[in-house]
């Protein structure tokens, strides 16, 4: 676990201020990291070292994090920073640039692009990137990750293409899965754990709860009654157990 946080420092956004530090001082964590892990960092963290069923536990507590914080933000004051280093893509809450690990946005259409370049033309603003040919479902309990747009994401399409910066819809948090040698993200061996910024995602939080509802067959008063006690139950463990 500590080696993979280490790889991961490398993918932090430019929307956080700092890197969450070694999970054995995780009882010393201050909010803003622990916000960070519990949203991000859990299953890419635990992933293939914890058992299935405990890794189920885990994320429950991402799940509440989930619907209790994604709200709908839509980007205005778009322009293009040039700079020495990367170029970037200036919205009013996140950035975008041109190179790892500030690159990987998701669309309008669903496709999630690697941004390699922008360009300005008549008036409008565009992104050139490649997508990912293959995008997975990285767990399906204790929710389906892809209803919440998170992705394992591989096999990354040479050609380019353009889309209107207008149509993107969210910034991911990517992160590599399993890393063994410092990551890239053109690297053809490296599978990718995709989650957007829930601050910025152009998304309705009541749409989403509702296909939650819907796919796992309850109503209302029993995701009242059971699953919110369950999210409670589960935090409450993990606070215990980190600050054991």
């Amino acid at each position: 676990m500590e080696k993979r946080l280490k790889f991961f420092r490398s993918s932090r956004p430019y929307e956080f201020d700092c890197y969450v530090g070694l999970f054995s001082q995780c009882g010393k964590y201050k909010s803003h990291a622990l916000r960070q892990f519990l949203y991000y960092l859990l299953f890419p963290v635990f992933d293939g070292i914890d058992v299935e069923d405990n890794l189920e536990h885990v994320m429950l507590l991402q799940y509440a994090m989930i619907l209790l914080g994604a709200y709908k933000m839509i980007p205005r004051n778009i322009f293009i920073m040039e700079t020495n280093g990367p170029k970037k893509l200036v919205f009013k809450n996140y950035t975008l640039s041109n190179k790892f690990t500030n690159n990987v946005c998701l669309m309008k259409d669903g496709s999630v692009v690697v941004c390699a370049n922008f360009k300005s033309r008549d008036n409008s603003l565009f992104l050139i990137g490649q997508t990912f040919n293959k995008l997975e479902c990285p767990f399906r309990k204790p929710y389906v990750a892809t209803d919440f747009y998170i992705y394992r994401a591989s096999d990354l399409c040479k050609q380019q293409a353009v889309w209107p910066v207008k149509d993107i819809s969210a910034k991911y948090y990517d992160l590599p899965l399993h890393p063994v040698e410092t990551p890239g993200i053109y690297n053809p061996k490296q599978n990718w754990y995709l989650s957007p910024l829930l601050h910025i995602m152009n998304i309705l939080l009541s749409f989403i709860i509702k296909k939650v509802l819907h796919n796992t067959k309850c109503n209302a008063d029993l995701f009242s009654t059971t699953v919110i006690p369950l999210l409670a139950i589960s935090t409450t463990r993990y606070y215990l157990a980190i600050t054991a």
